[in-house]
């Protein structure tokens, strides 16, 4: 009964972050075209920087509360292993992680469908 539920939510997940907050900040940004503030590019950099923000902070929240991660313990990295150690330690992922690198290969592999098949060309005389 559990499953299905955290399939749901991993897939809400990757929706909120993939396509939720660019739409929210490029509707952000579309109202701030309108303003009385004619800065051209006033648009894109608030997009872009609420963007950067928005993700960084979410990654913060969620790594804050990340209890997963927590019990796992400090990473070590390789050179602070001793010789003797396990050569080849698989890396665990979280349930947050898989959602955000599901998110960012998703939306990458949607982006280019879109570039390559459905955009067009910009160049003048092409059709």
């Amino acid at each position: 009964m559990l499953l299905p539920l955290k399939v749901v939510g991993f897939g809400a997940g990757v929706l909120l972050l993939g396509i939720g907050v660019p739409l929210l900040w490029v509707f952000i940004a579309s109202k701030l075209s309108d303003t009385f503030l004619k800065v051209p590019l006033l648009p894109l950099l608030v997009m872009v920087s609420g963007l950067f923000v928005t993700y960084m902070l979410l990654a913060t929240v969620v790594a804050r509360f990340d209890k997963e991660r927590a019990a796992m313990g400090p990473a070590r990295m390789s050179w602070n292993r001793s010789l003797s150690a396990e050569r080849n330690q698989q890396s665990k992922t979280t349930q947050w992680e898989r959602v955000f690198i599901t998110t960012a290969l998703v939306m990458t592999f949607l982006f280019e469908v879109w570039f390559f098949v459905f955009a067009g060309s910009s160049l003048p005389g092409s059709g």
